[in-house]
């Protein structure tokens, strides 16, 4: 498929906004679909959180969960625009928007490319009050600086994304290992990775003030998340599960499969430089990108909480697919790995160890009232169809048209089911 030039992508986005927008539409009203978006149904779960700190500032309570363990760089953006719900909300879409421009510029992107990061189920975050749009433009801008080596743009990014979202813990290991695999300490470059670094600091202690100057405890982020949002440290304990079970089970493992995915091309890369000796073809934000994604993995792993004695996945779909690191590593993926016996096995592979760790063949799947085997089968050919569009093949169209449509129609039942209230991610 042909690369996409800026126009191009531009008219492509917003006939896709609008095909979206009727197909929407036109199953809300034959009762498929049963929610319009409005100013009260999109405030839901993390919205109301956000909503309170806009309205009210942080408080810190020590007994119950309060608005101290969400960051600040939303709410500021909320409260600075002076909108409700839905304007906010159509703010975060062209935040997202402008930023898959952005990106697709930087690596041109095919068509398929494009449509792919705005069809992931997931996306529809980026259209609701959540921190997700806010951070994806600042993330993409962290691309972009990178990239063009714009160190003024870069600390800027930088800055905006750490107060936006605490990605300390998962930027800062990722920073290291890219520097070290991609670089060992040169002059000329090393200073792109010690300003990000700092920038990650920076913004994050930003974030740590002014919910500490607003809460009177520079620690109310950190104890909230621990005490009262369960993130301590927790050893694994299998098999995985999800909040809502069978409902959102599937996403949350289809999330799960990428982070896998990320962690062995990373040790694939950490195993060829260190062993081999061999200089790794990747960039470094590709670098960065993985070891963001697979941190996302460890704090899932050892910092998530538990479900009846079982390491939850809780969430961790929005933290994959909204990522613009992930998009980043998509567009540069995507329809490139030659259909060989050595990478379809180890898609299989990732394939089968996915299903196993969420309980394949023995775990009952919560709220699910059939035999669990057919549920899992669901998730088994999910992912297939999913990991097909990795590959190159010469009659590729309609995987590309089924895999597209097929995400659509998912993202328009999950944004569905978070407008009537269900937990989604």
């Amino acid at each position: 498929m042909k690369k996409v030039g800026a126009s191009n992508s531009v008219i492509q986005m917003l006939l896709f906004v609008a095909a979206w927008i009727t197909l929407y539409f036109a199953l809300y009203t034959t009762g498929i679909l049963t929610e319009a978006p409005g100013s009260l149904n999109l405030i839901q779960w993390d919205a109301s959180w956000y909503q309170s700190i806009v309205d009210g500032g942080y408080a810190y309570r020590e007994t119950e969960q309060s608005n101290a363990g969400f960051f600040p760089g939303f709410p500021t953006l909320w409260r600075m625009s002076g909108l409700g719900a839905s304007g906010i909300s159509v703010i975060n879409a062209l935040l997202f928007f402008s930023g898959v421009f952005i990106l697709i510029k930087q690596v041109r992107a095919s068509a398929f490319e494009l449509l792919y990061l705005v069809t992931l189920p997931s996306v529809f975050f980026f259209f609701a009050p959540y921190s997700e749009a806010l951070f994806y433009i600042f993330g993409v801008g962290i691309i972009y600086a990178w990239n063009t080596k714009k160190m003024v743009w870069l600390l800027v990014f930088g800055i905006g994304a750490s107060f936006v979202r605490p990605m300390f813990f998962f930027l800062i290991p990722a920073i290291v290992l890219a520097f070290l695999l991609k670089e060992g300490w040169k002059e000329k470059t090393r200073w792109h990775y010690i300003s990000l670094l700092a920038c990650v600091i920076v913004g994050a202690g930003i974030g740590f003030g002014v919910i500490g100057m607003q809460t009177g405890d520079f620690f109310a982020y950190s104890k909230s998340q621990v005490e009262h949002w369960n993130h301590g440290f927790g050893i694994p304990s299998l098999p995985f599960t999800t909040w809502r079970g069978a409902r959102i089970l599937w996403l949350d493992t289809f999330a799960l499969f990428f982070t896998l995915l990320s962690g062995v091309l990373l040790l694939k890369e950490i195993l060829s430089v260190v062993v081999k000796k061999k200089k790794t073809e990747l960039d470094a934000i590709e670098l960065i990108s993985l070891g963001y994604i697979s941190m996302i993995l460890v704090y899932v792993l050892f910092f998530h909480p538990e479900e009846e004695g079982r390491t939850s996945l809780l969430s961790m779909n929005r933290y994959v697919f909204c990522s613009p690191f992930l998009h980043y590593l998509l567009v540069k993926r995507i329809r490139k790995s030659v259909p060989s016996f050595k990478n379809i096995s180890l898609f299989l592979l990732l394939i089968v160890v996915t299903l196993l760790v969420v309980g394949f063949p023995f775990s009952n799947v919560v709220e699910w009232d059939h035999a669990p085997v057919f549920y899992y089968s669901f998730i088994a050919l999910f992912l297939v169809v999913q990991s097909l569009v990795f590959f190159r093949f010469k009659f590729s169209i309609w995987l590309q048209i089924t895999v597209l449509l097929m995400n659509v129609l998912l993202q328009m039942y999950l944004f569905n089911s978070f407008l009537k209230g269900n937990w989604v991610g």
